[in-house]
């Protein structure tokens, strides 16, 4: 997960939205990554931004649900704020 959230950001990096938001999906939805971990929260940061960018709200709202979240319960997310 960690190498297609590499090439995520590199993507986006390059203006390639479309394909950098399927690698940050796949890599969010891989059976490796602890949807509790702060590295997940990291990716949903980084999905609701290029939504946002590309006039998706719905999974926008999506993606930043779980970082509000963890925004709210840190501990619940291994995250220390600070």
């Amino acid at each position: 997960h960690e190498l297609l959230r590499q090439l995520g950001i590199y993507l986006a990096s390059q203006r390639k939205l479309p394909e950098a938001i399927r690698y940050l999906q796949q890599a969010a939805e891989s059976p490796q990554i602890d949807k509790r971990s702060p590295t997940y929260v990291m990716l949903m940061r980084e999905l609701g931004i290029l939504y946002v960018i590309t006039g998706q709200p719905k999974p926008a709202a999506d993606a930043y649900a779980i970082v509000f979240a963890a925004l709210q319960q840190p501990g619940d997310y291994g995250l220390d704020l600070k």
